[in-house]
């Protein structure tokens, strides 16, 4: 116990080095957490749109007064209204599938 010092030295430069870059990289990381969020809050938005536009189209389709037809690209009817089933007397049933000339 007669006057030994006893020292021991860390050279703790490589680990301050990877806490600054650890650093960096959890900032570039919250910046694309932000970023992300704000690209999904876009896409909820536009799909809710997107929504209420489906809504509303399905309601005038629903109540119209007048009987609607919807054919796919080739001329197959492939929804009517009620006022169409109740105009023409088609059921949806006879109707889908076939061709407007049917009320001819």
């Amino acid at each position: 116990m007669g006057g030994e010092i006893l020292a021991i030295a860390y050279d703790v430069t490589d680990r301050k080095q990877a806490e600054e870059d650890l650093d960096e990289y959890r900032v570039h990381l919250e910046e694309q957490v932000i970023e992300r969020t704000r690209e999904l809050r876009n896409e909820v938005a536009k799909h809710q749109a997107a929504e209420d536009r489906f809504r509303l189209s399905s309601n005038v389709f629903t109540h119209a007064r007048g009987g609607i037809i919807i054919t796919d690209a080739v001329g197959t009817i492939i929804e009517v209204n009620d006022t169409f089933t109740a105009t023409t007397g088609y059921s949806r049933e006879e109707a889908i599938g076939q061709n407007p000339r049917i009320l001819q």
